[in-house]
């Protein structure tokens, strides 16, 4: 009780000479204090004037089409020829693409022998899926082109199609045990830019670096 009576008249004498300070003020004119606003701390509070725009990739997929401008546009309904035995694919996301490693060590691209009655299309596509343990999805594609190689005897038709295409679809990491038969023992991603210049030459698969070796003359 004491406790209480003490601050209730703390207050009151506070109160009061409050009051006499502001009395004294305007008897001797004095302006009231002021604080420059420069010294007055603030708190900034941002807010959003609209909704995040989605990461657009369109620019780097336009630098990558434009490089692979001279090669010839997929149909998917091509039958090509009857000399066409092989297909794989070189997948590119953004500016990387996809490599498979064999269980003997090289890289290649995604790829394999063909089946009839398929297209040199689907028995890219199926093989891609087989050797990397993802799912294409032809309809996230931006833009998909084709050359046949016909190997190193430049005699014997081309025997080879591979298809280069640009997708939205984003892939994650591999997995061992989503891939069939053991095809493959391990994926990476690697630079186009690198990969055209010749920088996996080394890794790549003999019939691999050859076939690029083939696209930059292409290009």
């Amino acid at each position: 009780m004491m406790g209480f009576l003490f601050f209730l008249y703390a207050g009151i004498e506070m109160e009061l000479f409050l009051r006499n300070l502001h009395k004294l003020r305007s008897r001797l004119n004095l302006a009231p204090i002021q604080i420059p606003i420069a010294q007055i701390p603030t708190l900034k509070v941002e807010f959003p004037t609209s909704e995040p725009s989605q990461v657009d990739h369109s620019a780097v997929f336009q630098d990558m089409e434009s490089i692979f401008k001279n090669l010839k546009q997929v149909d998917p309904n091509d039958d090509a020829s009857r000399y066409i035995v092989n297909a794989a694919i070189l997948f590119i996301y953004r500016d990387q693409a996809i490599l498979v490693q064999e269980p003997k060590g090289k890289w290649m691209l995604p790829g394999g022998q063909r089946n009839r009655p398929e297209t040199p299309w689907e028995a890219a596509v199926r093989e891609f899926n087989e050797e990397t343990g993802f799912y294409l999805d032809t309809k996230q594609l931006l833009f998909a082109k084709y050359f046949d190689y016909r190997g190193t005897n430049r005699l014997k038709p081309p025997h080879t199609r591979i298809f280069v295409v640009g997708s939205r679809q984003p892939f994650g990491v591999y997995n061992p045990a989503t891939i069939e038969n053991q095809e493959t023992v391990d994926l990476k991603y690697v630079s186009v830019h690198d990969l055209l210049a010749g920088l996996y030459d080394a890794e790549l698969r003999n019939s691999n670096k050859f076939s690029l070796r083939f696209l930059r003359k292409l290009l």
